[in-house]
């Protein structure tokens, strides 16, 4: 008798967008894998399913996650874009049979870069435009949910306490 496994792979969710080096939210499983045998009879096998979790970034090719076996999977932290997809296996009489889900995607927001004009010549603690003048520390913190803190602050030199302007005031 020719036994015919008929396997779908499920629907998982999970797409989401993330900041620079967060943990995604879990992937969850919104409809679990099934398998059916045609030309099954009383005393046919069942098909016995399992999963497998991949990963790739945008430009590469999936590779098995270790150790995820499960109808559902958290990731670690991501710094890039990352795509992923269950893959279920189904065995019948020792011959498996895989399909996977369509491809959820965590979208990685990329730490902001700031670009100093190029009349600045310091950098790292203290940033100087016209020296006596203006003074501007840029501070930029990346936060789970994507916030971004920039701190500006004026002085009337080196020795003046700066007040400190939001960013986001004119």
């Amino acid at each position: 008798t020719v036994y015919v496994n008929n396997l779908t792979a499920g629907v998982i969710a999970g797409s989401q967008q993330i900041c620079y080096g967060a943990v995604p939210a879990p992937f969850t499983s919104t409809t679990l894998a099934s398998a059916s045998v045609e030309n099954s009879t009383p005393n046919t096998p069942t098909a016995a399913i399992t999963y497998r979790w991949e990963s790739k970034l945008p430009a590469g090719t999936y590779v098995s996650i270790s150790g995820a076996t499960s109808s559902t999977y958290t990731s670690t932290a991501l710094t890039t874009t990352t795509y992923f997809h269950r893959v279920a296996i189904s065995t019948l009489n020792t011959i498996a049979c895989e399909s996977a889900t369509t491809d959820i995607i965590v979208q990685v927001n990329q730490v902001p870069t700031i670009t100093c004009p190029s009349n600045i010549t310091d950098y790292t603690s203290t940033v100087s435009c016209n020296k006596s003048i203006l003074l501007i520390h840029p501070t930029v913190t990346p936060l789970q949910g994507c916030s971004t803190t920039l701190t500006i602050s004026f002085a009337k030199d080196a020795t003046t306490t700066p007040a400190n302007i939001p960013a986001n005031e004119t």
